[in-house]
């Protein structure tokens, strides 16, 4: 074979390499959206720097496709009938290399919002359990403010059992709260 053959042979071997780098990034996706659909802690620097692998494996295959397809088209003395069929071929895989890498790149920004909306449900959560521990003791407090009170004629302070009344007269509001917010499904 000659030249033309050797040349083939080097683009031939940029794009096995390519393919190679298409399986990390495949199974470092796989990776990351297991972990998001496990509900586990991603990283967001995992998937920044899996974005930017994609980034720059797209600069690098660009021209690449380009380039063949230019050689593919043109015709000239340089590379033979026979090796053309060759780049043909080669083309197809540089084309596959440059849609595997946006549809790559497609899921990324996918996997990304995944990310966002489970840290967003996170943190609602956290908020709602959060709400309903105010919502509960808001009442409390202010009738622990209202009795707490120095008044000289209050109702109940000077009878025996105002204490147990008025702790009975609480629990039953965090009890009749609580029953109102499951049967809501608030929690």
């Amino acid at each position: 074979m000659g030249v033309d053959y050797l040349f083939f042979s080097l683009i031939d071997k940029f794009i096995d390499q390519y393919f190679n780098s298409l399986e990390f990034v495949d199974y470092r996706f796989a990776e990351i959206e297991t972990n998001l659909i496990e509900q586990k802690n991603v990283k967001l620097d995992d998937l920044y720097q899996l974005r930017k692998d994609l980034h720059y494996l797209k600069k690098g295959a660009e021209p690449i496709k380009d380039i063949l397809s230019s050689l593919i088209k043109t015709k000239n003395s340089f590379i033979t009938d026979t090796v053309n069929k060759y780049f043909i071929d080669a083309q197809d895989d540089a084309s596959h290399i440059f849609d595997s890498i946006t549809s790559y790149r497609e899921m990324m920004n996918s996997l990304y919002e995944a990310n966002v909306a489970y840290r967003n449900d996170e943190i609602n959560k956290k908020i709602m359990t959060l709400t309903i521990i105010s919502v509960i003791f808001i009442p409390l407090s202010f009738l622990a403010g209202v009795f707490g009170m120095n008044f000289l004629h209050m109702p109940l302070l000077t009878y025996k059992f105002s204490f147990i009344i008025f702790m009975a007269f609480c629990v039953s509001i965090v009890i009749i709260m609580l029953l109102l917010f499951k049967r809501k499904k608030w929690f």
